[in-house]
């Protein structure tokens, strides 16, 4: 119960700031939006049949590039209530501190899947843009969210203060685009680039969602959901075994 009660003043704090969570969408589309302008299409109107559509590489790549950009912001709202003392003021009150960790998890979680939600919903009403089957294409967009859950907890370890997580994610932000190529499907990479870009969210990410696009099922994306299963376990393993150093350390 603590867990949720947590999770849902986390989600009416989000709520209230409607500046921020319009930027977290208006960003995006704006930029979707421009860059299907720019590619020849217009919106409302549906993409000629036939020939690559550089648009449905591109959309993919976007929304999970701006959801590592969110994976920024959520760690350093973390470590702000942090330093003013609000995970303090809970652990005061009579709520397990795993209870805390379940609560703020679950809160990013959910604004991270709603993120990609939207994302591609407004992609799909402006282009038309094919995503594959709806139920195996949702089970998707929350794996990943729940895989970036880890991201945060790695950074919110990592950097500790605001600053240092701001910098750290928005570096993280950029490789991970640079190395999946979300930015463009031209961009030359190495054999290299390919093997570290596998260590990226996007990177099973994109392929998930062409492999939907193609006409694919829960099957042919089950590799690429195991491989962010996996991801997400590995982060989380790191994200507390780097708590336990520095508090031991601490000592």
């Amino acid at each position: 119960m603590g867990a949720i009660l947590i999770a849902w003043q986390d989600l009416k704090r989000a709520v209230r700031d409607p500046v921020g969570l319009a930027m977290t969408l208006a960003v995006p589309l704006i930029l979707i939006v421009a860059i299907g302008l720019v590619a020849g299409h217009t919106p409302f109107q549906r993409s000629p049949e036939g020939g690559f559509d550089a648009l449905s590489y591109i959309a993919p790549g976007m929304a999970l590039f701006f959801m590592m950009l969110s994976v920024r912001q959520s760690a350093r709202t973390i470590a702000e209530d942090a330093s003013r003392g609000v995970r303090d003021r809970l652990r005061a009150a009579p709520v397990a501190d795993i209870s805390i960790t379940a609560g703020n998890t679950a809160s990013h979680v959910l604004l991270l899947f709603l993120q990609l939600l939207v994302l591609i919903g407004i992609s799909s009403l402006l282009y038309g843009l094919s995503w594959g089957p709806a139920a195996v294409l949702v089970l998707v967009c929350l794996v990943l969210a729940i895989c970036a859950s880890g991201w945060v907890a790695l950074l919110v370890s990592l950097g500790r203060t605001p600053g240092r997580i701001n910098a750290l994610g928005l570096a993280l932000t950029l490789v991970f685009g640079i190395l999946s190529r979300s930015f463009a499907a031209v961009i030359p990479s190495a054999p290299w680039m390919d093997s570290l870009a596998r260590m990226t969210p996007n990177y099973w990410g994109q392929h998930a969602f062409f492999s939907l696009a193609l006409g694919g099922g829960v099957t042919s994306v089950a590799p690429d959901l195991a491989a962010l299963g996996i991801m997400c376990i590995a982060l989380w393993a790191a994200a507390a075994l780097r708590g336990r150093i520095r508090s031991v350390k601490g000592k």
